[in-house]
């Protein structure tokens, strides 16, 4: 009996201490799991510090650089696999870019930017400022049109002048639809699935345009779902993997990288200081260009007396007309009736903008006169004029003393816009808008992009500092100068950041989206995404930038 008791307990045992094993993997295995999910907790958090390091990075060098485009458009030294961290607080090390024969424990951040110049492989090492693109909420049809058209080239069955239609109906205030489809208004988004209202008002954010009608993902996004304007080969594989696409071997981008809802500039010279009006007191503006002009009198009289002259004596203010009336006739965004966007109304040129939109019909740094103020008799459309102004009464010198070498001051310090408007929405800076965005201003032709294209890579960032540099390097002639000065800048205010966070020794990538405002030398975020679901998709280690080129 004793035998048969022992031979009992002995498997008993053995299968007790086999479970007793079996909780103790299954614990150490548990705690493994939560060491596991905890370290990839902070390896997050310790790249999106990365990301956000390479931010502020940014903010700074715009603070005091953000005239030399040389140094945040393109600048891998500075902005590229930069250590923020690493291991063994090595803090000689921090900042730059060292690269280090064994791959320790080192976070770093690169700026990353689309390059549109390209054929779909190459990249910036860099930020983009928002005015190289379309203003959405300031868009004329015509631009809205060209855009669209684009996008949705290879599908037949889209009409782009609906999208269009739909577009301009969702940002204006009225409820009366556009075009002969007639439902681009309230009723059509009230009979949705889903219904919501149509919002008569501007766009907050460019993703906003996916609630539009017939505005799908493909017609914002195109084949570039990733975002990063690399034709990846998911990308042109047909239907195999996501996207759809029609392997043709070039990217479809989309509308995304040509808008922007952030473009707005302060009235203001380089230095920050608000420009002197040229039709306002006389005396202030003798001031002013005495300080500009210090060994020049003659130049300054003769600005003075043709201003007085072509002006109507400087009496006229932004009260005395409604918005975007213009003081020598309508310029190209001139507004009277307050007409649709895209349409003119009595008087009004052919880019008007806004609707109800008091700031819309503005212009540029030193730019021609098409917002708020008084009626007028002279001709003078911006501080070029003064090149080629025509006397009025016998009044002027026969021969204008102002010459081009003094344009860029002119174009800097004075402005034709009085200085109750502020801002500036929807300029587009000459000085990095792509192809198809210069392709949207109107009196450009091929000749003129073909040439600021070619000719902006070599002109320094000083000579660019105003627009003025389209004329003293020969770029367009006077005439078509003036023309499209109301819509042109030769600067950013706000600027948009894609900053990438990651370690030697991990594969993990945060990816940050920022646009900022510098007011002043001070960037204030207006804009902050997390991009991270998307991936990272951009080359960050030397051994991936031999795969791909960097412009």
């Amino acid at each position: 009996m004793t035998t048969s008791r022992r031979a009992v307990i002995l498997p008993v045992v053995l299968m007790i201490l086999l479970l007793l094993g079996l909780l103790v993997a299954m614990f150490s295995f548990r705690v493994n799991a939560d060491l596991a999910s905890t370290q990839a907790v902070a390896y997050r958090l310790q790249t999106r510090l990365a990301a956000e390091a390479g931010i502020e990075r940014v903010k700074l060098l715009l603070g005091e650089a953000r005239y030399d485009m040389d140094r945040w458009y393109h600048n891998s030294d500075e902005l590229h696999r930069i250590i923020v961290w690493t291991e063994g607080g090595d803090e000689s090390v921090w900042g730059t870019n060292e690269e280090f024969e064994d791959e320790g424990m080192a976070y770093r951040f690169s700026i990353v930017a689309d390059d549109p110049t390209d054929d779909e492989d190459y990249i910036r090492l860099g930020i983009t400022d928002e005015s190289s693109k379309i203003n959405l909420n300031t868009a004329t049809e015509s631009q809205l049109l060209r855009l669209v058209r684009v996008a949705v080239a290879e599908n037949e069955e889209v009409i782009p002048q609906d999208i269009v239609n739909a577009i301009l109906d969702w940002r204006d205030v009225d409820q009366i639809p556009r075009g002969e489809v007639g439902d681009t208004e309230g009723e059509y988004y009230r009979r949705l699935p889903k219904p919501y209202r149509v919002k008569n008002g501007p766009f907050e954010t460019v993703e906003e345009l996916l609630l539009v009608k017939g505005v799908t993902d493909e017609i914002l996004y195109g084949e570039d779902f990733d975002r990063n304007g690399l034709l990846t080969p998911n990308e042109d594989d047909d239907d195999v993997s996501f996207p759809l696409d029609n392997q043709d071997g070039k990217l479809n981008r989309g509308l995304y990288p040509y808008l922007t809802v952030h473009s707005v500039e302060n009235n203001v010279s380089n230095d920050n200081r608000p420009r002197v009006y040229l039709f306002g007191q006389q005396e202030v503006l003798r001031q002013e260009l005495n300080e500009a002009f210090p060994d020049d009198p003659k130049v300054v009289e003769f600005i003075v007396a043709a201003a007085r002259s072509q002006g109507g004596g400087g009496g006229n203010s932004a009260e005395n007309a409604g918005p975007g009336s213009g003081r020598f006739g309508s310029g190209p965004r001139g507004n009277t009736g307050n007409p649709r966007p895209g349409e003119g109304g009595e008087g009004s040129g052919p880019d008007e903008l806004n609707e109800g939109n008091e700031s819309a019909g503005t212009n540029t740094v030193g730019d021609a006169e098409t917002g708020g103020g008084g009626s007028g008799p002279g001709t003078m459309r911006s501080p070029a004029s003064l090149l080629t102004v025509q006397d009025v009464g016998g009044k002027l010198p026969p021969k204008t003393p102002v010459t081009l070498e003094d344009l860029p001051v002119l174009m800097d310090r004075t402005t034709t816009l009085p200085p109750e408007q502020r801002t500036i929405p929807g300029l587009i800076n000459i000085n990095t808008a792509p192809r198809l965005v210069l392709q949207c201003i109107e009196g450009l032709t091929n000749e003129h992009i073909e040439a600021i294209l070619e000719r902006r890579e070599r002109v320094p960032p000083e000579t660019k500092a105003t627009t003025a540099w389209l004329l003293t390097e020969e770029v367009v002639d006077l005439k078509t100068f003036e023309q499209i000065a109301p819509v042109i800048t030769a600067r950013g205010q706000q600027f948009r950041i894609e900053a990438l966070g990651y370690g030697d020794h991990i594969g993990m990538v945060t990816r940050l989206e920022v646009v900022i405002d510098m007011v002043g030398p001070i960037g204030q975020t207006i804009y902050y995404r997390d991009l991270t679901y998307l991936g990272g998709h951009y080359p960050i280690r030397e051994e991936d930038l031999e795969k791909i080129r960097v412009r």
